[in-house]
């Protein structure tokens, strides 16, 4: 009668350990269920959506940093690709055709239709912005986000100069600071030899007449001309001559500066040279036996071997 009692008592124990084994493995599915939970607040919007708003943004805030003192008329192109991109958040790309305008020429007319921008084909099929309204309110409203970008490390690969893909330098004409204006530059904190863009030249130039209250109080578009800028500007038989309108003194001071430019390649310092730059020449010649050749020049002044 006691081994009887003993088996009784052993399968008891047995069919104990069985359950609580069993309630076990479900309680760690559980768990991992409760891990691998919907994550809330996802959101809504469909991904051209959320295209529309980072191009948005991308167009108001370059007015409100790196546009906002360039040259008109600019490309649309150019102002896309210098002045959008950058303003994407770090990680994400611009992509004008995952937008519901699909086309970057459709998103820049609708900014046109809202009264930011005006835009006009000065070529057949180019697009230029001609001007922008800074004073729009979606322009005045937008809040500058100023994004960090992540630099991930990374190991540099080698690749032989033959093995590249060539990309062009970005040119920019200048303005170089001579003898002829030295000295009303040089008040300003700019060396003889350097180069400015035009808006530089008269941005400087406005800050000279300011500092030296020069502008006419009665005709704001009138300067009056100090001996710096009249040794400057006038000719012979100028002498008689004490004001000039801010867009003649501005052309005639242009005009007295030298010719120059500079070239920038990716990942290098621009680089400033004097005079023009000189464009690539194709010419085809005859050699002995009337044999004709392609002669080309100036490649190298781009980088090209």
């Amino acid at each position: 009668g006691g081994d009887s009692n003993d088996n009784t008592t052993a399968t008891a124990d047995d069919n104990n350990q069985n359950q609580e084994s069993t309630t076990a493995v479900v309680e760690e599915k559980l768990a991992d269920l409760n891990v691998k939970e919907e994550p809330e607040n996802l959101d809504p919007r469909s991904d051209s959506e959320k295209m529309d708003e980072l191009l948005s943004n991308a167009f108001l805030q370059a007015w409100k940093t790196s546009a906002k003192k360039i040259d008109f008329p600019i490309l649309t192109s150019n102002f896309f690709r210098l002045h959008m991109v950058p303003q994407a958040p770090p990680g994400q790309t611009l992509d004008p055709k995952k937008s519901s305008h699909k086309k970057l020429s459709k998103f820049l007319a609708r900014m046109e239709k809202k009264g930011i921008i005006k835009i006009k084909e000065l070529q057949k099929g180019v697009e230029s912005i001609m001007s922008v309204n800074m004073e729009h309110e979606d322009i005045r409203s937008h809040r500058v986000v100023k994004h960090e970008q992540i630099e991930e490390p990374f190991e540099q690969e080698v690749v032989l100069p033959c093995d590249r893909d060539y990309e062009p330098p970005k040119i920019v004409e200048l303005r170089t600071v001579n003898a002829n204006v030295s000295k009303l530059f040089s008040a300003l904190g700019v060396n003889k030899g350097d180069g400015l863009t035009g808006s530089q030249v008269r941005e400087h130039l406005v800050k000279y007449v300011k500092e030296n209250n020069l502008q006419d109080p009665n005709n704001k578009a009138v300067v009056k001309l100090d001996p710096v800028i009249a040794g400057i500007v006038l000719g012979k038989g100028e002498n008689d001559v004490v004001t000039m309108k801010w867009d003649e003194l501005n052309m005639r001071v242009n005009n007295k500066m030298s010719d120059g430019y500079s070239l920038e390649f990716p990942g290098y310092k621009p680089q400033v040279y004097k005079g023009k730059l000189e464009p690539i020449d194709l010419r085809t010649a005859t050699r002995s036996g009337n044999k004709k050749v392609t002669l080309i020049t100036n490649l190298e002044i781009f980088g090209i071997d």
